[in-house]
């Protein structure tokens, strides 16, 4: 496509590609352990001269551990990167503007797998995920009614316990559990609302804990096999329920 954008003297200094990368390997240390490493790489671009542009783009990695621990137990040890951002200019009349976002995260998971009998497999384990956001930040060239937001950060956890149970050859049903928690994570003033209006704002230096929201999710779920071709399948939607423990209001670390 950009090749046929430069043959026209319409659209000469014009822009436009995109691209998708994809990369796996693998390598097996012993009949018990295997390193598993895969990564995305993703761009689109747009630009029309120097009087507007736009990319946007995705990155992730991760790389995981497979890890047999005995002929029912299975553990799997995951640590994913994952980065997503745009960038936006346009210029007009002397002047420009640029507006660009990020959101990146560093995610450690693990997972264990066991199959204690014929009718029922589980799966169970913790998640920690470092949240890195940056809301849009507006730059302009003549510094009016410019922002330059700084980067929120935040910390999810979760522990999880997921049983499959086969019924009957044709009936499987699938219940857990989940407890999921957010941290606030210190670095910038935080606004707080009543129904919809400012009431106060507290200040989180870098290091500090801020309030920590906590949930209970239950989950089920079946599915009925009619032949081998078609299943039904009903599902409850997960359920958040506020848990009994929620702290951490400015408070210090450890």
């Amino acid at each position: 496509m950009p090749m046929f954008l430069q043959a026209s003297e319409d659209f000469k200094g014009n822009s436009l590609y995109f691209y998708d990368l994809n990369a796996k390997a693998n390598y097996r240390i012993n009949d018990k352990n295997r390193i598993f490493l895969s990564g995305y790489f993703g761009r689109d671009k747009l630009g029309f001269g120097d009087n507007f542009g736009i990319d946007w783009g995705n990155q992730t990695a991760t790389l995981r551990w497979n890890h047999i621990l005995n002929p029912k137990l299975f553990s799997n040890t995951s640590l994913i990167y994952s980065k997503y951002n745009y960038d936006l200019k346009v210029s007009s009349g002397g002047s420009a503007f640029n507006i660009d976002s990020e959101i990146k995260d560093w995610n450690l998971k693990q997972e264990f797998q066991l199959f204690s009998n014929t009718r029922n497999s589980w799966r169970f384990g913790f998640n920690s995920i470092h949240h890195t956001i940056t809301p849009s930040r507006f730059e302009n060239s003549n510094n009016e009614g410019s922002s330059n937001q700084v980067s929120r950060y935040g910390w999810e956890n979760a522990l999880f316990v997921n049983n499959t149970y086969a019924a009957s050859p044709k009936l499987s049903i699938d219940y857990g559990l989940r407890l999921s928690a957010y941290t606030i994570l210190g670095g910038d003033t935080y606004n707080i609302y009543d129904r919809g209006l400012k009431t106060d704002s507290v200040v989180l230096a870098k290091g500090d804990f801020g309030k920590t929201y906590t949930y209970l999710e239950p989950r089920l779920s079946a599915s009925y096999r009619l032949n081998p071709q078609s299943s039904i399948k009903e599902a409850t939607p997960a359920i958040r329920k506020p848990a009994l423990v929620e702290q951490f209001h400015q408070r210090q670390p450890h």
